[in-house]
């Protein structure tokens, strides 16, 4: 995949995302978190202590967040699937035919706001 196709319809650079999957800083830095609080056991004390903190559900995030192979990450860019399967700012580019969104005759619009 060449840079140019990782410029979103948005203009986003898609190859700086935390969920491109060449970029391991999520990942990593979600591991590395994971094995200190693990290191720390904070796993017996949090919960009986900090009733307002659910630590099994944010240990289940960073769990998620440390895979490799999982729905989060894009290595199509939006132009290529991935993305957002919401995003109106593709969809519109898509029925108006346009590679970027500020190439619209109505740029800028509320979409993009």
């Amino acid at each position: 995949m060449k840079p140019a196709d990782l410029i979103g319809y948005c203009g986003v650079y898609c190859g700086t995302c935390a969920r491109w999957y060449e970029n391991p800083a999520l990942r990593q830095l979600a591991t590395a978190l994971a094995e200190l609080v693990d290191a720390h056991r904070f796993h017996y004390w949090i919960p009986e202590v900090v009733k307002e903190f659910n630590y099994v559900e944010f240990r289940k995030a960073l769990d998620f967040f440390s895979q490799e192979n999982t729905w989060l990450f894009c290595q199509k860019g939006c132009k290529g699937g991935d993305g957002r399967p919401d995003c109106e700012i593709r969809d519109c580019c898509k029925s108006r035919g346009l590679d970027l969104c500020f190439d619209c005759e109505e740029f800028p619009c509320d979409k993009v706001k």
